[in-house]
């Protein structure tokens, strides 16, 4: 674990940027690096999480799937091996896509050491022997060294064993890592305890225990040397050291996090800090799910609302329409029958018109009448007086 991904040549690569802030999270890349090899696995899974996030934004995959490799990489601490092979999966597709074989190596190798912490031995088999026999000629020697000791210790058969540890070695040796190194003599130190050469495994053991003392890089190395140490002391009797090499074992291990706690309740501690932040993540989720649906229940009654108002709008023109159309016929039937009493006085009018020009009609005639029997009366032609009746009936007679 404490070979994080982040560590790699990949973090001093060369990008043209004029945003500082990319720069920035580059640099917060590194410590989460940081961070992880010194144990503060929280504080480097926060850290990476949100660097994850950020490099997706600015289309850096290569930066996300180092930070998801190392989120992995932590899961893998706290024994929660589904979420760690998720993440180490993710990193390990973008770096088959981008080509980037040496970081495609140490995924593979982690994907089968979860496969054989999972029970799927034969799962593992096959991806290191696969990852082995495929390993290209300009790969990291010490990726090859580390996949060599995982194959051996899933193989049955001592020699079989011995075999890749002396592989291992060899690729340790020519990668010029010490600590990959280191790791490989361990293994075979191991190897000689485990198959009763007490000797052999006591030499190596404390060359290895004396190398340690000298570098820093240790990453725990130390205390597998003082377990191996104190174990063999024990098979010899040696009482006394054999106890002095397991409290140094147990001392080294607790100092490697900077606490005196022990590595399971360091676990449990990370693991609890993880869930916490998880559940306060989902919640955050949740919570912006539900304003998603507030605002789409708000859109959706707007909608409807508008919808409703379109509606009644149109149904209102549509009443305002027919109540215009109504008194539009209503004013026709009006002007129609106003039209008719106008006909019809006009029609009286014309008949009393005539009623009077017959009068007028008349009382010439019979001025006429009255002005003929006078002259006639004058010159003694006629009796006016008894001839007024007679004329004026006849008059009438005339005029009808």
């Amino acid at each position: 674990i404490s070979c994080s991904l982040v560590g790699s040549e990949m973090c001093i690569r060369d990008r043209d940027t004029v945003a500082y802030a990319y720069d920035y999270h580059r640099l917060l890349a590194l410590k989460s690096n940081l961070l992880l090899n010194k144990g503060l696995y929280f504080e480097a899974y926060t850290l990476c999480c949100r660097l994850s996030e950020y490099f997706a934004s600015v289309g850096d995959w290569d930066m996300k799937a180092l930070c998801d490799g190392n989120t992995g990489l932590i899961y893998l601490f706290i024994d929660d091996y589904q979420e760690a092979l998720k993440y180490i999966e993710k990193a390990q597709s973008w770096f088959a896509e981008s080509g980037q074989t040496d970081m495609l190596l140490l995924t593979q190798q982690q994907v089968a050491y979860i496969y054989e912490q999972t029970g799927k031995k034969d799962k593992a088999t096959e991806l290191l022997k696969n990852v082995i026999d495929n390993f290209p000629a300009d790969g990291r020697l010490d990726i090859k060294s580390y996949c060599m000791l995982s194959y051996s210790r899933l193989l049955k058969k001592a020699n079989d064993k011995k075999k890749w540890i002396d592989n291992a070695i060899e690729a340790a040796t020519k990668s010029n890592d010490w600590q990959c190194r280191m790791s490989a003599v361990k293994n075979k130190a191991f190897w000689f305890f485990e198959n009763g050469m007490i000797d052999s495994a006591r030499i190596l053991a404390e060359k290895l225990y004396v190398q340690s003392n000298t570098n820093l890089l240790k990453f725990g190395q130390k205390g597998d040397v003082c377990d191996l140490l104190s174990q063999i002391y024990g098979k010899e009797k040696r009482w006394k050291e054999a106890y002095e090499m397991k409290m140094r074992a147990s001392e080294y291990r607790d100092s490697i996090h900077g606490s005196q706690v022990s590595s399971s309740i360091l676990k449990g501690k990370v693991k609890l800090a993880i869930v916490s932040q998880e559940y306060q993540l989902r919640e955050l989720e949740m919570e912006k799910s539900q304003l998603k649906i507030i605002l789409w229940i708000g859109s959706v009654s707007l909608i409807l609302l508008l919808i409703v108002s379109m509606i009644a709008i149109n149904l209102l023109r549509k009443k305002v329409r027919s109540e215009k159309k109504l008194r539009e016929l209503e004013k026709k039937e009006l002007e129609m029958k106003i039209f008719d009493e106008i006909t019809k006085v006009d029609t009286k009018n014309r008949e009393l018109s005539s009623s009077q020009l017959l009068s007028m009609a008349k009382n010439e005639k019979i001025s006429d009448i009255i002005t003929y029997l006078e002259t006639e009366q004058d010159e003694g032609n006629i009796d006016v007086r008894t001839c007024l009746l007679y004329t004026s009936d006849a008059a009438d007679d005339r005029i009808s």
